[in-house]
């Protein structure tokens, strides 16, 4: 019979404990942890976007004031009469220039839009930029690259009025589709077609 005192009943008895607690903080980790998780992921997840037989944007250039509504893409096919008036509201107007945009622009903006649950129309601050204007945006602003994709249409810099340039930035990077740079002291985000990567 083993006394209170004796060691060797003291260690298994220590050791039985220790057993339980692991036990009891193994289980435990993981509902902790998915708890967590569900708090930080919130409401302003991005959501993913149902399948759509129609894409439709609403724009706001913020530098001429003209604003375009209406479907982009239906059916499969990106519509050429929109593609051609998109063309025209985007283009650089301080050399008049315009620039057929890549579609896949539409495609990230009206995606982000569903993601982000907006109501508000995008707002444009720069879309198409010629060579000449974007050398000239490089000398008055940091961070314009020399070979910007604004050059070649595949770049926007947006924002939202009912949404910030983090929660736009989130679920434009959750899309993986191109670049993502957040500039929250113009408060715009930037997107294009280039290679996956983001900065801000």
């Amino acid at each position: 019979m083993t006394s209170e005192f004796d060691p060797s009943g003291r260690r298994k008895f220590l050791a039985s404990a220790a057993a339980a607690l692991g036990i009891l903080t193994i289980s435990g980790t993981p509902a902790l942890a998915a708890k967590r998780k569900r708090s930080v992921a919130g409401p302003s997840s991005p959501v993913p976007v149902r399948p759509s037989s129609e894409r439709s944007l609403k724009l706001l250039v913020v530098n001429t004031g003209e604003r375009w509504e209406g479907a982009y893409w239906r059916d499969g096919n990106y519509l050429p009469d929109a593609m051609k008036r998109l063309d025209a509201v985007l283009r650089d107007y301080k050399a008049g220039a315009v620039m057929h945009m890549d579609p896949k622009l539409y495609d990230q903006m009206w995606e982000i839009h569903q993601r982000v649950g907006s109501n508000e129309p995008w707002r444009v601050i720069s879309a198409y930029r010629s060579s000449r204007t974007n050398a000239v945006a490089r000398k008055s602003h940091r961070g314009v690259a020399r070979n910007s994709f604004h050059i070649q249409g595949r770049a926007v810099d947006i924002d939202l009025a009912d949404r910030s340039v983090r929660a736009i930035r989130q679920a434009a990077m959750s899309l993986q589709a191109g670049g993502v740079g957040q500039y929250p002291r113009s408060d715009f985000v930037h997107i294009d077609t280039g290679p996956v990567r983001n900065w801000g």
